[in-house]
């Protein structure tokens, strides 16, 4: 999308240069471990995603190269007793440098600093059903799911606390405080 200038002209949003690659590659496979009884299904991403952008007064590049992956077993025991196990991996931890810009000369200035972020997690489920006579049957699900929402980077030895509830105005900071 092109940049965003103010009715004055100055610019507002720099999108000159912006760039995104991402590239992604899948493996899967499925089928029978014992014909009838014992089946699998596995799947793998590797994905590569890297992107550049300037604002008005910094620049960022980005990355990403966490891979996907998923499991299914499928144990049919009898006719009607059945296992089934899924697990699932999403971790992926980006990060992005942020470096000062000058819009005019379109100059990249010193390192600001890198932030990170952890997303995703693992994911495991196992399901029992059984079949019992012709008017019962039981299903019975375990699953577990571990998830990250983590940002860290090289602020954190300064962090703050904003309480933005009515009546009140407290920021707690590196080295400042305010308070009504």
């Amino acid at each position: 999308s092109p940049s965003v200038f103010l009715p004055s002209g100055a610019p507002y949003a720099n999108r000159d240069g912006a760039v995104s690659d991402s590239v992604s590659v899948n493996v899967y496979a499925g089928g029978p471990i014992l014909k009838n009884r014992l089946f699998y299904y596995g799947l793998a991403e590797m994905r590569s995603n890297i992107s550049k952008s300037a604002g008005i007064t910094t620049y960022s590049r980005s990355k990403n190269n966490d891979p996907f992956y998923a499991g299914k077993l499928d144990w049919n025991i009898n006719d009607n007793h059945t296992i089934e196990f899924t697990g699932i991996s999403d971790q992926r931890e980006s990060s992005s440098e942020t470096f000062g810009y000058t819009y005019a000369s379109k100059a990249i200035g010193a390192s600001r600093g890198t932030t990170y972020s952890k997303r995703g997690g693992r994911d495991y489920i196992f399901r029992y059903t059984g079949k019992f006579g012709s008017d019962f049957s039981l299903s019975a699900l375990y699953g577990k799911s571990n998830a990250d929402g983590t940002d860290y980077g090289a602020g954190d030895k300064f962090p703050y606390i904003l309480d933005a509830r009515s009546g009140t105005a407290l920021l707690i900071g590196s080295a400042t405080t305010l308070q009504p």
